[in-house]
């Protein structure tokens, strides 16, 4: 089961541009920006616990929450909110990455919610989303389970995916000899009137794939998800998960962009020093592709070193050049180790002169 770590307090300091954060160990991050203000959510988890240190390579036998994170939106400074999002009450739960949106006076908050069902399946992956009053802190109605693999299995493999049998769903041991289940991370995003996410999937036990549903509100208030065919990626044998899908359209052109974190993981066990990490961007001029790769050169993006899991953000009058915050794995040296760049450029010349 998962440990329940102490959940630190805000942090009153003001961080301009790199958020070190003195208490907290901090990954992933999702963007949005609402009445001036821009806010950072990302996966965080204490440094210690009980006084005792916890290792980044450990954290995943660690309940995680939801920090928040708010900067003026032509800022580069940014303050600690505090936790917007804690795990089910259960030492059985935990919480993973996603996204937010403005909808409604509130916020529609889409996350990942972990199970532990059996010893060697700590990875059981849903779909969630509600509906919060707040950005500070979730407030609101509990979640719908969009898709659930256990639960949608047949479902969601008579439209294509790769799912392993149900009784190794979330195996630690990997799927059919790749790596662990993907059926999490999704981002929220409109397009002509209608809500959609897309999320972390698979079509075979080693090729990523992206998941696509559109998603309505029923009567009752919960929402439900009409899950589409896998959206296939042209590059996508070259590694073997596409993590933190994000999702955007690029003003000059029309197209649609979308970035994934991609990399190269055999197997959960594996040590993180030997997996490769990295951007990868394409393009397309509807949702539902084809994709291809942003650049004639491959779908590739130079980030600074140790870059996984950004999210793009846009300052006031700019909407056709993002800035992103920028995660650092637990491979960059000590005093930058899952730590987040903010205010950071990457170089889309390609696209903005397509």
């Amino acid at each position: 089961m998962f440990i329940s770590p102490n959940i630190p307090i805000r942090n009153l300091e003001t961080f301009d541009r790199s958020i070190r954060h003195p208490n907290l160990w901090i990954w992933d991050a999702w963007t949005c920006s609402h009445d001036d203000q821009l806010h950072m959510y990302c996966l965080a988890l204490a440094k210690e616990n009980a006084g005792l240190a916890i290792a980044p390579s450990a954290r995943n036998q660690y309940q995680f929450h939801i920090r928040h994170f708010k900067s003026a939106i032509d800022s580069t400074d940014w303050i600690d909110a505090g936790a917007f999002l804690l795990p089910a009450d259960s030492s059985e739960r935990n919480i993973w990455s996603g996204s937010i949106l403005p909808h409604s006076s509130g916020a529609l908050v889409a996350y990942t919610d972990i199970r532990w069902r059996k010893p060697d399946t700590p990875f059981v992956q849903s779909i969630c989303l509600g509906w919060s009053n707040s950005f500070d802190r979730y407030s609101g109605p509990p979640a719908s389970v969009l898709s659930d693999p256990v639960r949608d299995h047949a479902q969601i493999l008579d439209l294509g995916y790769y799912l392993s049998d149900i009784e190794d769903i979330g195996s630690v041991n990997g799927e059919d000899g790749g790596p662990i289940l993907a059926w999490r991370d999704p981002f929220l995003f409109e397009d002509e009137g209608k809500l959609h996410a897309i999320w972390c999937a698979k079509i075979a036990p080693s090729v990523p794939a992206i998941a696509h549903a559109e998603i309505v509100q029923i009567d009752d208030g919960r929402y439900l998800a009409h899950l589409h065919p896998p959206i296939e990626l042209p590059d996508a044998h070259t590694y073997t998960q596409a993590e933190l899908p994000k999702i955007w359209r690029e003003e000059l052109s029309g197209d649609w962009l979308m970035m994934v974190s991609a990399c190269d993981r055999k197997q959960e066990r594996q040590p993180d020093s030997e997996v490769k990490k990295e951007l990868r961007l394409y393009r397309s001029a509807n949702v539902r592709g084809p994709w291809c790769a942003w650049s004639e050169h491959g779908s590739r993006l130079q980030t600074p070193p140790y870059a996984f899991g950004a999210s793009p953000y846009f300052c006031r009058g700019s909407k056709s050049s993002p800035r992103f915050v920028v995660p650092l794995t637990e491979q960059a040296p000590s005093s930058d180790l899952l730590t987040m760049k903010s205010d950071v450029e990457l170089d889309f010349r390609e696209v903005l002169n397509a």
